[in-house]
């Protein structure tokens, strides 16, 4: 077991991200999705200079356009000549709140989508809100909680190994998120590589994996 010393919510500040993906196994030109977020939530920057970034990997470049509306909605715009894979994470964005925020609180709706040859996909492949993550906080008070030891390939600290663990430590990979080694690091190499994400996707399939996480950090 570790000890996590975490600021009590009274008069904090937080400084989180939220990411986006889809799980769609379709070719996609030109998607376009809005994500409403909730009060007390604030995203950093404002219109089209908004803070957020594509995660959309792909051979093909992938054109990406964000904007913030100001009044609790973010729309998202990407599109490509040769089209990208639908099974991908989208974006993540910067945002601070005064308090922490669960995926939940998000929505997110895919308001069009057209193939590579500019036919509408039918139906709307849909967007999912992936994560809420709050590193930093600011407080004056603390208390102190017992958290289990992390798991080797449990990268969102839910107690199971799965698919979606697969998909964070591949952005981990790309460092587009933060992820321990002592969840990430599944072959123990020291470093976290696209090979980690096919370690922990086997595992999570019940096919044969040899998981060798650090035993170090939270």
């Amino acid at each position: 077991m570790a000890l996590l010393t975490e600021p009590d919510a009274r008069g904090a500040q937080y400084a989180c991200t939220v990411s986006y993906t889809m799980e769609a196994l379709v070719a996609i030109g030109d998607l376009r999705f809005e994500s409403s977020y909730p009060s007390g939530v604030d995203p950093a920057g404002s219109g089209a200079a908004v803070s957020c970034r594509s995660l959309v990997r792909d051979d093909e470049p992938v054109q990406a356009e964000f904007f913030d509306d100001d009044a609790g909605t973010l729309s998202f715009h990407f599109w490509s000549a040769g089209g990208f894979p639908g099974f991908n994470p989208l974006a993540i964005c910067d945002l601070t709140a005064d308090h922490v925020p669960q995926a939940s609180e998000f929505s997110a709706a895919t308001i069009s989508a057209l193939d590579p040859q500019g036919a509408p996909l039918v139906p709307l492949p849909a967007v999912t809100v992936r994560e809420v993550f709050c590193p930093t906080t600011t407080t004056t008070t603390t208390t102190t909680t017992t958290v289990p030891a992390p798991v080797c390939g449990d990268a969102d600290g839910n107690g199971r190994v799965d698919a979606t663990d697969a998909l964070l430590v591949l952005w981990a990979a790309v460092e587009r998120l933060p992820c321990p080694p002592s969840r990430c690091d599944a072959s123990g190499d020291g470093r976290l590589s696209a090979s980690d994400a096919l370690l922990v996707l086997r595992a999570a399939v019940g096919l044969p994996a040899a998981l060798s996480c650090p035993a170090t950090g939270p």
